[in-house]
């Protein structure tokens, strides 16, 4: 498992972190909001 910490910018909502990653099925449950 890769764990990687990012900084959110302004505009950016779970949805398009969620977009971001890479090999995931359940992005969003995985985003841990």
């Amino acid at each position: 498992m890769h764990i990687r910490v990012l900084t959110v910018q302004p505009g950016q909502t779970i949805g398009t972190l969620a977009a971001q990653m890479v090999g995931v099925d359940r992005k969003l449950d995985l985003s841990g909001c």
